[in-house]
């Protein structure tokens, strides 16, 4: 099984969890089946860690129960937004998602001597800040200056990081 395939024994606790109406409950649980891969398959590309992952995909369907866009197509963006805003806030609160040395020096990702490669693998030893850059880029299609909003951060350095990750990734 893949490292970044869905765990299904996401619990949020009952103390916080609405008590929604019959109605409300059916929609959620459809909201649940249709999302939570996704979510839960971006926390964890973004954090790199399964435990916290799984407390983001919780917290992200929390909040969702408190009011999702009404317009068909919308709940999906809304829900990856707000995994985003979620998963980089963390990585703040845990001082991960500090702006690099801005210079050229490449980083080394190490690459293990079996084949074939493992990118998931790979794609989890590149520096938070690279990798967070490269997910929200090339595998969520955000455009460059979308992420540097999120990242706070010039979008010429976002293209920047974005090149250098795909370069550690190619050469692992």
């Amino acid at each position: 099984m893949s490292v970044l395939s869905l765990r299904t024994n996401v619990d949020v606790p009952q103390e916080v969890t609405p008590r929604p109406t019959t109605n409300e409950t059916v929609l959620l649980e459809t909201l649940w089946q249709r999302h939570a891969r996704h979510v839960y398959t971006l926390a964890l590309r973004l954090l790199a860690d399964v435990n916290e992952a799984e407390a983001i995909t919780a917290e992200v369907f929390q909040r969702a129960y408190q009011g999702v866009p009404d317009q068909a197509g919308e709940e999906h963006r809304f829900l990856l937004a707000l995994t985003i805003d979620r998963s980089l806030a963390w990585l703040r609160k845990q001082q991960r998602l500090l702006i690099p040395d801005k210079s050229d020096a490449p980083v080394e990702v190490t690459a293990p001597s079996s084949y074939p490669v493992d990118l998931e693998a790979h794609l989890l030893r590149l520096p938070d800040y690279w990798r967070v850059a490269f997910v929200l880029h090339d595998v969520m299609g955000l455009r460059h200056e979308e992420i540097a909003t999120y990242l706070r951060t010039e979008e010429a350095y976002v293209r920047r990081v974005v090149h250098r990750a795909r370069l550690a990734l190619r050469n692992a």
